[in-house]
């Protein structure tokens, strides 16, 4: 199976995922192997020569997801597998942030958009994906201040509020 990483990270504590990572960045400090400055617009592939994709932390950045998109489908094989994910709009802390009236954490990280489950769905049937699943989760990181908290509200509230992450699974038609 080859995978493909794309955004595969710039930080010392970000994962490659997979056997060929791209990214924007000249010299990413977590040292992905096989990997290839490249725009995940532009990606400079064949077509259909991964089995999958994994798009982690990235759609909220780029410019035009649909283009990205197209790419990725491009890129991967029939019935490959593109697993994507982004920050949960829903998750508790945003929406207190909000009834606060405080600024969104969302839009100060180079963030261009926030993505609902709806428009994640609808933007991968637009682009020729099917078997789309969904899942909440919290992605590991190194350090987080509320990590209590999060604990915590993970035993009262649904997934859907107390993960941090949405991850999206799809397949190519």
């Amino acid at each position: 199976m080859l995978i493909l990483d794309v955004g595969s990270g710039t930080d010392e504590c970000d994962i490659a995922r997979g056997d060929v990572c791209i990214d924007l960045c000249r010299r990413p400090k977590n040292k992905p192997k096989n990997f290839i400055r490249a725009d995940a617009h532009f990606l400079p592939f064949k077509p259909e020569i991964f089995d999958k994709i994994c798009f982690y932390e990235v759609i909220e950045h780029v410019e035009s997801p649909l283009l990205c998109l197209k790419e990725v489908k491009r890129v991967l094989k029939r019935k490959g597998i593109l697993e994507l994910s982004t920050p949960n709009i829903f998750h508790w802390r945003i929406i207190l942030r909000q009834i606060r009236g405080m600024p969104q954490v969302l839009s100060d990280t180079g963030h261009i958009a926030c993505w609902s489950m709806a428009e994640l769905q609808n933007i991968l049937l637009n682009t020729g994906f099917s078997n789309i699943c969904f899942k909440y989760t919290t992605l590991p990181l190194v350090f987080s201040p509320h990590k209590i908290l999060d604990k915590i509200a993970r035993l009262f509230l649904p997934s859907a509020i107390s993960e941090k992450n949405v991850i999206v699974t799809a397949i190519k038609s």
